[in-house]
């Protein structure tokens, strides 16, 4: 949410405080705000059966995860039907099942009518018997990590002033392994055209660490709306292989065949996999990339890369993502390339878009990487 948006909220939050008059009301509500409520699950609280007011600062009605209505920083408010919210609207809910995806917050939800703030209600600058300075702890929180297996599944609250800190010597691994953040998200099921029905899906990862990251082990869970396992697709890729301090990267699985998979209760993902440093990572350098409609595969993206490093490079690999005029991603190439110490050569890459249904014709730039890890 930004500032804007946050301080509209406020008000409005310090409005409905002055307004609750005398009299009785059948909920007296647990969280007053999303930002206490969002502090609270960062500090490891189990909020499911919780109640809290929101600002609905926007509506996602098509997301890959239903009916999506963003609240507080990393909140996301979904449900498989219209809620009947508009932007804007204060909401009072009562959370009824939470998870968490790589930095944000998945919440199932019921609507509950005539609430009230309370004496007990919790609120952004307040605390509670039952939640250690959840508020002043905000920035610092994030969900337990098992030192073995770093999970993808991490959630983290940071400010501009913690992206930009600087790190020493004696940097946290495990720390800067939690500031991951999904900021994009999108799935796609289609017909191919000689038959059988496919699904593609991609998740857009922040890197608000410090360090080099890359993934493993990654796979998409296909789910219906109740949550029942669909199908699995452990056959992801990553562009770039490694994601640096404050970059982007996109994971995706693509063209997965659910051609028996029953659809009638909805579909959409969950990713699951493991999050380490990329610790012998390697950039080549990409200059005069183009992309055009090929003739075969959808996409075709060509360019030079130079190899500015000392060492020679046999396993690069050029990686690009297209998008449309308004920024929304169409599809992705990988390709593979071997670049010796000091050297520059052309390469070509190609790739569908993310459906069958989508039009070539409307990528309008491409954004190019040639990364590697010498593991």
């Amino acid at each position: 949410m930004n500032k804007r948006l946050r301080s509209i909220a406020s008000m409005l939050m310090i409005a409905m405080l002055m307004l609750t008059g005398c009299g009785s009301a059948s909920t007296v509500l647990d969280y007053g705000d999303a930002e206490s409520f969002e502090a609270a699950l960062n500090a490891g609280e189990n909020l499911e059966g919780k109640t809290v007011r929101f600002y609905a600062s926007e509506l996602h009605p098509d997301s890959a995860m239903g009916y999506n209505v963003w609240a507080g920083e990393h909140l996301n408010f979904i449900s498989s039907r219209n809620p009947d919210i508009k932007e804007g609207d204060i909401v009072d809910v009562k959370a009824t099942e939470i998870t968490s995806t790589m930095g944000s917050w998945f919440i199932k939800y019921e609507k509950i009518g005539d609430a009230v703030i309370g004496d007990n209600t919790i609120t952004i600058g307040a605390k509670s018997s039952d939640t250690t300075d959840v508020a002043g702890s905000k920035e610092e929180a994030t969900t337990q990590t098992d030192d073995s297996d770093k999970e993808l599944k991490t959630s983290a609250d940071l400010s501009e002033k913690a992206e930009k800190k600087e790190t020493s010597a004696t940097t946290d691994v495990k720390a800067e392994l939690d500031k991951i953040e999904a900021v994009d998200a999108g799935i796609e099921v289609f017909d191919q055209s000689y038959g059988g029905k496919r699904v593609s899906a991609y998740m857009a990862i922040k890197n608000n660490s410090s360090i080099n990251l890359r993934f493993s082990d990654m796979r998409f869970e296909y789910v219906d709306n109740d949550g029942n396992l669909l199908s699995v697709d452990d056959m992801l890729t990553c562009i770039p292989e490694a994601i640096k301090p404050g970059q982007i990267g996109y994971i995706y699985s693509y063209y997965h065949d659910i051609e028996d998979v029953d659809l009638s209760n909805g579909i959409s993902f969950q990713p699951d996999g493991k999050t380490m440093e990329a610790e012998k990572f390697y950039e080549i350098d990409v200059s005069d990339e183009s992309f055009s409609v090929g003739s075969f595969m959808d996409i075709k993206v060509i360019g030079r890369g130079a190899n500015n490093t000392s060492d020679s490079h046999t396993f690069a690999k050029p990686g690009a993502i297209f998008f449309d005029s308004e920024d929304n991603v169409m599809g992705f190439c990988y390709g593979l390339e071997s670049f010796d110490a000091g050297q520059t050569k052309a390469f070509e890459i190609q790739g569908d878009l993310l459906s069958a249904d989508y039009n070539p014709k409307n990528v309008s730039r491409v954004e190019v990487y040639i990364q590697g890890n010498e593991w």
